[in-house]
């Protein structure tokens, strides 16, 4: 059975253990590559590699004052490209569910739309 759910502990200086969560839909599947291209008269395509990419990472903010709120978020944005990050350890709790997730939004779609 795939998760559609995910959930990490993190250690936030100044305000302790977060739980953060992530959705699968709130993943995207991303590609690097620039597609066709022209350079000095050659002609070329780069099929780059695809990649997940999560915009949101959620916690209970009830349990947390505005403040500290506020200092969650930037943490996590402090964190983007840095060892430990919380974004890329949820892509790769993903990446396994995500292509079976992908492919039955298009049987419900194609269902729905019989």
């Amino acid at each position: 059975m795939r998760p559609e759910n995910f959930q990490i502990s993190r250690l936030i200086p100044n305000i302790g253990v977060v739980e953060l969560r992530a959705q699968l839909s709130d993943f995207e599947l991303m590609n690097e590559g620039i597609g066709g291209y022209e350079y000095f008269g050659f002609r070329g395509y780069d099929h780059g590699s695809d990649y997940l990419h999560l915009e949101v990472i959620t916690w209970d903010e009830s349990l947390y004052s505005p403040q500290q709120n506020t200092d969650i978020d930037n943490w996590l944005g402090d964190m983007v490209d840095m060892e430990g990050c919380p974004y890329a350890e949820f892509c790769e709790m993903a990446e396994p569910h995500y292509q079976d997730y992908i492919e039955g939004m298009k049987e419900a779609y194609a269902l729905r739309n019989l």
